[in-house]
């Protein structure tokens, strides 16, 4: 049911609904997955806030380099902590 409504707000967000639509945000999705740790809930939180809080700073600043910085921010995370943020493994 959540994924329905994720789906249409998307779709109303995109103001169009086509067969790819998950297509776009896989990059950002693989992003905060692996910021927040696999499996953890409460990281992929974390991970989410991060990565729309660095990607609406940046591309304010610099819209070009916005997906660049997200990747920037999960290469220094996964240098920091190879795990992830909050994994799984530590609880």
């Amino acid at each position: 049911m959540l994924a329905c409504l994720g789906g249409v707000l998307w779709g109303m967000y995109q103001q169009a609904v086509v067969p790819e639509l998950g297509a776009q945000v896989n990059i950002l999705i693989f992003i905060v997955i692996m910021i927040g740790g696999m499996g953890s809930t409460l990281g992929c939180l974390i991970g989410s806030l991060l990565v729309g809080l660095m990607a609406n700073y940046t591309g304010f600043l610099m819209p070009k380099a916005a997906l660049f910085s997200n990747i920037a921010l999960l290469i220094v995370i996964l240098m920091w902590r190879p795990q992830g943020v909050y994994p799984v493994a530590s609880r």
